[in-house]
């Protein structure tokens, strides 16, 4: 099987294959997204612990974070990271949110003013991943740098 999109989690392996399906595979047998349709194509996954998220070709975001707590983010999204943060990129912009508000109750709310990637400098960037506690996002053409 060949995939466009593949990320670790703690117990498994989740990805996208060719045709833009999800496709999880853990210790225990499958793994599954609820708001995984089957009829719903996919371009990219990204996972931080037990949470995940999955940009749909429509450029919209579907997370499943840990206790299933399930969110839908409206894109359109380019590029999208996963750790503390949820970055994504929209025409080039970041944005980002702590996950911890959405993890204890709180829904996810667009807003740059909260956003946690505020007073980054805008620029053409092309790709951003996100680790336990930072984000990197890639200007085109550049090397990224840390930014979170």
């Amino acid at each position: 099987m060949s995939f466009k999109s593949t990320t670790a989690m703690p117990f498994g392996t989740i990805g996208i294959d060719l045709d833009g399906r999800f496709v999880g595979r853990g210790s225990t047998g499958a793994i599954s997204l609820p708001r995984a349709d089957p009829q719903v194509r996919y371009r990219a996954v990204s996972a931080y612990g037990d949470d995940v998220c999955v940009l749909r070709v429509d450029g919209d975001v579907d997370c499943q974070l840990f206790h299933n707590k399930l969110f839908t983010v409206r894109g359109p999204f380019e590029s999208i990271g996963l750790g503390a943060h949820f970055c994504g990129l929209q025409t080039g912009r970041l944005v980002c949110q702590d996950l911890n508000t959405i993890r204890f109750g709180k829904d996810y709310v667009e807003d740059p003013s909260t956003s946690v990637a505020a007073g980054i400098p805008r620029g053409d960037y092309v790709q951003v991943s996100c680790g336990s506690n930072h984000c990197c996002a890639r200007a085109g053409g550049r090397a990224g740098r840390s930014i979170l």
